[in-house]
């Protein structure tokens, strides 16, 4: 149902509502019930807001949040805790609205107040005279709403604890968009602040996982973009030419006899030194700042995955900067002291694939942090991650017997490179082998289950490299001969699937994206030209349906479509004998070195 027609239907639910927290409230009715009834009504009025927001209807958002105070005020709920989130849902009807520096101001201002007010209140409480049953008056709110009860009490101390870091994280992200404050002061006075707050709550809630993965994706961002600007080739090439320029000053001044000319190059050589001393104090700070965000994003991601469920897609951020950054030792070693125990192993196996092909015998703090973690996943999900264990462990069986896997590994690397990968691929087998020796022998039960995943493993492989009959040989000779005797047929009744509209040629996603800018290219070509060449060509070409994307769009479908048949065409008249062919694809699907091995992936940690 669209927004607007979903508005009267919400002003009825809210009047509804009203009636009954009033007649609760002419009851009576206290404690949990009349608690009950509000909490609904107040759900209410948030599910209006959202939806006149998304109707950018902001006006009736703000009458939304009118009535619900002036309701709340009138049965005494409104307290502490329920003003500031009012004034929060205003400044995000504000921002939508595109009032975004009034936004900003307004919690800005609250955010000072609320500071002052939970400052005062965390006094009193330190000091004892908040106890169970005592109340603490909140100056701000009295100020306010004279005529109801401002007290703070625990539970609403630390519900207003929650909305403090809420607003604080809501003022940081939108100074962020607006670029009102330096990272470094983002950092500090509202993600970290935001995350440090909701330390002090005993029970871990939903709000903890939002800020802290607010907090991590912020520090992740200011990671690439100060990354980004140390490897800069421009900026690179600025701090080689100076020192280039020094060393030249430096031996300028060696040769040179004349002391005028040794002079002058003197104060050339004192300004170079301070400018290359300025540019390596500031590669200096850069490489601590980067350093910096970086711990920061992946303790953040750690502590979100081990305290909710909501964010379970940042692990792949958490890998890729553990694995990008594999040389950071004083990292790596953190991890490997135990921080990552907290998130549940199960939250890793969607990446097991990518973990796996990162696994040695080397044993520095990168690699035992991987081994460590596959083996944790290995022993809680023994049947998602010993495959994967199994197919490394089994990667180089029989492959010095197989002469033709030689030479297909082998292609155009050099020697030097396929002897570097042989080892990698030996020290990644010894690795599985000793994580798989290490889970079994840690309970019967995992035992048993390893012991059966080997013989499965090993049952297809013996399969797959043992001796092919001659009766099979000649059944799919027959086939691929039968294909081609009648290579004109099939070639014609592909042609016709060619430019059937009921079938869509299959695109790989690269190269989809790649038509897609194409086409995008395509289009804005035939509109200069268009501008160019006069209203007639325009109309012309119009009618020729030249400027109709899906016209280019079919029109590289028909190449792809092309592309295939000639190639199946291709391999029906193939130069070499039918029983040759059927050898060489048995061949291909037997070869020792192609079975049981693990594609490492592009970027594995991706």
């Amino acid at each position: 149902m669209p927004a607007e027609a979903a508005e009267p239907i919400y002003q009825v639910n809210l009047t509804l509502h009203e009636i009954a927290v009033s007649e609760a409230s002419a009851r009576g009715s206290t404690g949990r019930e009349g608690d009950s009834i509000f909490s609904r009504y107040k759900e209410a009025v948030r599910l209006a807001c959202v939806t006149a927001r998304q109707a950018h209807n902001w006006q009736s958002s703000m009458n939304h949040i009118f009535r619900l105070r002036a309701t709340a005020k009138s049965v005494g709920y409104l307290n502490n805790t329920l003003e500031p989130e009012l004034r929060l849902w205003e400044a995000e009807t504000l921002w939508e609205a595109g009032n975004r520096v009034l936004a900003i101001e307004i919690l800005q201002s609250h955010k000072r107040e609320m500071e002052h007010t939970l400052q005062q209140a965390r006094m009193d409480l330190s000091s004892g005279s908040l106890d169970g049953a005592a109340m603490i008056v909140s100056p701000v709110a009295t100020q306010q709403t004279p005529a109801a009860t401002q007290n703070w009490s625990r539970n609403e101390l630390e519900a207003a604890t929650i909305l403090m870091s809420r607003i604080i994280l809501t003022v940081g992200e939108w100074s962020d968009q607006q670029r009102r404050e330096r990272p470094a002061v983002l950092w500090a006075e509202y993600f970290n602040k935001s995350a440090i707050l909701l330390q002090e709550i005993n029970s871990p809630t939903a709000w903890t996982g939002r800020a802290l993965h607010a907090l991590a994706a912020f520090a992740e961002r200011q990671c690439v973009e100060l990354t980004s600007t140390r490897d800069d080739d421009s900026t690179t090439a600025v701090r080689k030419q100076k020192a280039r320029e020094l060393a030249a000053c430096q031996q300028e001044i060696a040769r040179t006899s004349s002391t005028t000319e040794a002079q002058r190059l003197r104060g050339i050589l004192r300004r170079l030194e301070i400018q290359v001393s300025n540019d390596q104090k500031e590669l200096a700070e850069l490489r601590s700042s980067i350093g910096g965000f970086l711990r920061m994003a992946i303790w953040s991601f750690v502590k979100c995955l081990g305290c909710t469920d909501a964010f379970d897609n940042c692990v792949y951020s958490l890998v890729s900067l553990i694995m990008t950054n594999a040389r950071a030792q004083e990292l790596q070693r953190a991890l490997t002291s135990g921080a990552m125990d907290d998130v549940p192993s199960r939250k890793f196996l969607l990446l097991v694939h990518q973990l796996c092909a990162r696994l040695s015998t080397e044993e520095d703090a990168f690699h035992q942090t991987i081994t460590q973690l596959v083996t944790r996943m290995a022993v809680e999900y023994p049947y998602h991650t010993m495959y994967h264990l199994f197919a490394l462990r089994n990667a180089n069986r029989a492959l010095s017997s197989s002469a033709s896997s030689k030479i297909s590994r082998k292609g155009s690397l050099s020697a030097l490179q396929v002897q570097e990968s042989e080892k990698m691929e030996e020290r990644r087998s010894e690795a599985a082998t000793a994580i798989l020796t290490s889970v079994s022998s840690q309970s019967p039960d995992l035992r048993s289950i390893a012991q059966a995943i080997n013989e499965l493993c090993t049952s297809y492989i013996d399969l797959a490299v043992c001796p092919v009959p001659d009766k099979f040989k000649n059944s799919k000779a027959g086939d691929s001969l039968a294909m081609r005797d009648n290579a004109q047929v099939v070639i014609t009744i592909l042609n016709v699937l060619k430019v059937d509209p009921l079938y869509t040629w299959s695109l790989i996603p690269l190269r989809q994206d790649k038509m897609n800018r194409n086409v995008g290219i395509y289009v804005d070509e035939r509109r200069d030209y268009s501008r160019t060449a006069g209203d007639a060509n325009s109309e012309e070409s119009h009618l020729l349906g030249q400027d109709d994307p899906d016209t280019f769009a079919a029109e590289e479908e028909n190449k792809e479509a092309e592309r295939s048949i000639i190639h199946v065409g291709q391999r029906l008249s193939a130069p070499i004998s039918v029983e040759g062919q059927v050898s060489e694809l048995i061949q291909q699907a037997t070869d020792p070195g192609l079975l049981s091995r693990l594609f490492e992936g592009w970027s594995a940690w991706y």
